[in-house]
């Protein structure tokens, strides 16, 4: 905000902020905090679509990773599919075990991404893991699910309290380390296996986070921020070198176990 001072004789005129900072150093600092806090957020655009989402895995991947170029969903589920993608459901919103053999190519890590995001966005997972076949796979699973987080269109609108953090670090990493809502730093964070959502305050996935790791990576004392995984994913992790030897076959179950 600029500052209205009085002159020699009375009249007022404005001070610009290049004028009243002292030196070089505070105009800095104040360009510097001015550029890392992202301000208001945006409104949600449809809030049925936002709530048909949460009722339905299946309504959230067509409305926000379907339809758009670099979508995640290339074509609409088939009834199969859809039977899968409701027990996937279930089993991440209430809780439990769920084994499911689908043929190769049928979209079921592709579910697991989307359901993974859905679980986030609205507060009903805060620290998912998943393990993939190998570290390669796994930091694949987190491009992917930080692709719809930052370019879903329709994710945007009806997110904003996520996908518009993300969108003003215009893809520059560093701006994580400053970024600010409401004077405070949203801690945004991604790698080749972490993505930390932003920490804004009321909102239900306020400093979620999401780690993939390789089959056989190390689980125990698995910790972030003081919280421990509330959810885990096994995703393909039997490779087919595995398949083709007992020894990795047995060590993979023992791993599991």
């Amino acid at each position: 905000m600029a500052e209205i001072q009085q002159g020699l004789f009375g009249e007022d005129f404005i001070v610009s902020h290049q004028k009243i900072d002292r030196t070089n150093a505070e105009r800095k600092a104040r360009m510097v905090a001015q550029r890392a806090d992202i301000g208001e957020l945006p409104s949600v655009a449809d809030p049925e679509r936002r709530e048909r989402g949460l009722q339905s895995l299946v309504e959230f991947g067509l409305s926000y990773c379907y339809g758009y170029g670099g979508a995640l969903l290339e074509h609409k589920p088939s009834a199969s599919i859809i039977a899968y993608v409701n027990e996937l459901q279930a089993c991440m919103d209430n809780g439990g075990l769920l084994h499911a053999v689908l043929f190769r190519g049928a979209g079921k890590t592709t579910w697991i991404k989307i359901a993974i995001i859905r679980s986030i966005s609205y507060g009903l997972l805060h620290f998912p893991v998943i393990f993939a076949a190998s570290a390669t796979m796994a930091n694949l699973i987190i491009q992917d699910i930080w692709s719809v987080l930052e370019f879903s269109p329709t994710y945007a609108e009806d997110f904003p309290e996520i996908s518009y953090p993300i969108s003003c670090l215009e893809g520059l990493a560093q701006r994580t380390l400053s970024q600010t809502y409401q004077g405070e730093r949203t801690q945004i964070k991604r790698t080749a296996n972490e993505i930390h959502l932003p920490v804004i305050e009321g909102s239900p996935s306020s400093g979620a986070i999401i780690v993939a790791k390789g089959a056989g990576a190390s689980c125990r004392g698995l910790t972030q921020r003081g919280a421990r995984p509330d959810f885990v994913l096994l995703d393909d992790i039997q490779s087919r070198k595995d398949a083709e030897s007992t020894i990795r076959t047995d060590k993979l179950e023992n791993w599991q176990r």
